[in-house]
């Protein structure tokens, strides 16, 4: 799958950093991250990638972490359970700042509180898995969600889907 577009973006992914996720789970969700990431075109002028565990708002998308004025701003946060956090007022925040909000529930994650973080509609911004495993059934529809995100409201999608071999599935989406 490959995300065609001379927009720009910037992506932060903010992976939860409690205990609770481990080692060979990490590993899991650093694959998946990988299968996101490699779709699109990296570099100054199109999409950039960042990671942060803490302080999303007030380290990532700021000039001085390299983050650009005019760039689409889009986090995406990992999680695997309820915060202890407020995360209602940060997340309106951001989104009031223009960030446009994905969330990823894994196994004992809140629904509603994905659903509070996540930009609307919910349907394309929040996902719930029941496991690790899971998270390769979602990748390919978040990607194409955050390849339309990239574009920006109103453009086009064009997606490859890559089904092996010589074979090739063009996708559009709106």
């Amino acid at each position: 799958m490959e995300c065609f577009t001379r927009a720009e973006a910037d992506i932060v992914l903010l992976v939860d950093g409690s205990w609770s996720i481990g080692r060979a789970n990490f590993r899991t969700v650093r694959n998946f991250i990988s299968r996101i990431v490699e779709v699109f075109e990296i570099g100054p002028k199109r999409v950039q990638i960042g990671m942060a565990l803490n302080f999303i708002r007030q380290q990532s998308f700021k000039t001085q972490a390299g983050m650009r004025p005019r760039a689409r701003k889009i986090g995406v946060l990992i999680t695997d359970g309820k915060s202890q956090d407020d995360v209602e007022a940060p997340s309106k925040r951001l989104k009031d700042e223009g960030v446009e909000l994905f969330a990823i529930g894994i196994k004992n994650a809140d629904e509603d509180e994905l659903k509070m973080i996540a930009t609307d509609p919910d349907d394309t911004h929040a996902y719930n898995v029941a496991d690790f495993e899971s998270l390769s059934k979602i990748v390919d529809d978040l990607t194409i969600n955050l390849c339309n995100s990239v574009k920006g409201p109103g453009k086009f999608s064009q997606v490859l889907v890559y089904l092996g071999g010589d074979l090739t599935l063009k996708c559009s989406a709106a």
